[in-house]
């Protein structure tokens, strides 16, 4: 106290009771019961002590009432002797939230700083840092109550081998048992595919390629007795629609024989014929113009060869040169007579199995015989 000093007080001896030393006792009892409500401007209080102190001492003992809870470093102005800084017990800054409005705190100054008294819990743990419902003290205050809940699902199974962690119960520890065993390479992946084999920190991305559309050529073509082998042109993965291809400009239905279905395709070529030897006899003028002359046979006529004709000047038959003709036949005349002055073909005409000759006068005034003889071949 400021201005207190102890008397020595003897029984029956002096010193005397006066005036000045019944002051000076009421003085101190004065300043032990210093209390007042703060006032702030932001962190920093101030307080108005009655009796009033007309100077800071150390030891000096101040009780307050905060009106507004701390959000930072504090000082404390009392009756305008000058700001002084509030610390914790140890030394430690008031830290933010201490101070709590409505809330009565005693301070002691040691000639520099004012000290809160009775309070020398510390720590920085919040209610968040601490398991729900555990009881915690930090420097902010004692008895405070923890929210922290551990809420995960995971079991041992979803977490990577001999990696530890916990989920609901923070005294229990697990130990994980998930494996990554894959042996993928990245050829064997699609292409900006991503994927994990056997690292679950090193992600991978696949090259294999993905053909969706448009058909491919195959680069090989191999046949072994009636299978018939395709080669994948590339290593990739093929949809549905997606087709290995192999052109042959000789796969035609004229190349395989009639009646033969291959690969969905059906031949019409005949590789085998039956003969049949025919003749027409006939007078034909050149009023009279053309003349027709049909034969049937068993199957569809494909062929003929001219044998023989009439010869004008011998009156008989002469062999010509046996030109093998497909039928039908549309070409160039040819000459019956072998002077080719009289009679000519005009034109052989299938239809279905039967064979139509079209014969024709071409001299003006003549009539000639008509001697045809030719073998023919159709369809067995």
């Amino acid at each position: 106290m400021a201005n207190y000093s102890k008397t020595t007080w003897v029984d029956g001896s002096a010193p005397a009771i006066t005036a000045a030393k019944l002051n000076n006792m009421e003085t101190g009892i004065g300043e032990s019961r210093w209390y007042g409500t703060t006032t702030n401007s932001g962190n920093n209080y101030s307080i108005t002590l009655d009796p009033a102190a007309s100077a800071l001492y150390a030891g000096m003992r101040v009780t307050t009432k905060i009106n507004a809870t701390n959000t930072g470093a504090v000082t404390l102005n009392c009756n305008a002797l000058g700001a002084k800084t509030c610390k914790m017990p140890n030394g430690d800054a008031i830290p933010s939230g201490k101070l709590v409005v409505d809330s009565v705190y005693s301070w002691v100054y040691n000639g520099t700083d004012f000290f809160l008294m009775g309070s020398d819990s510390t720590g920085d743990a919040t209610d968040g840092d601490v398991l729900a419902g555990k009881k915690f003290s930090n420097a902010v205050g004692t008895g405070l109550t923890g929210t922290l809940a551990l809420t995960g699902d995971a079991a041992v199974g979803d977490v990577l081998k001999s990696k530890t962690f916990y989920n609901t119960d923070a005294k229990t520890k697990g130990t994980g048992t998930l494996e990554l065993t894959g042996s993928a390479a990245a050829g064997d992946v699609l292409t900006g595919k991503t994927f994990y084999n056997t690292n679950a920190k090193s992600k991978q991305t696949g090259t294999l390629a993905d053909y969706t559309s448009a058909d491919r050529a195959t680069d090989s073509l191999t046949i072994s007795g009636t299978t018939l082998k395709l080669s994948i042109p590339d290593t990739g993965k093929y949809s549905d629609s997606y087709s290995i291809t192999h052109t042959d400009a000789n796969r035609i239905a004229a190349n395989i024989k009639k009646g033969v279905t291959f690969d969905g395709l059906t031949g019409t070529c005949v590789f085998e014929h039956s003969m049949q030897f025919i003749y027409y006899h006939y007078y034909l003028s050149y009023a009279e113009g053309t003349k027709t002359k049909s034969w049937t046979f068993s199957g569809v006529p494909r062929k003929i060869i001219i044998v023989e004709n009439y010869d004008a000047g011998s009156y008989d038959f002469v062999r010509t040169n046996g030109d093998l003709l497909n039928l039908p036949y549309s070409g160039t005349p040819i000459p019956i007579h072998s002077d080719g002055t009289f009679i000519q073909l005009n034109s052989l005409t299938v239809i279905d199995n039967k064979l139509t000759a079209e014969f024709e006068n071409i001299v003006s005034g003549s009539t000639s015989y008509i001697y045809f003889c030719a073998v023919v071949m159709y369809d067995a």
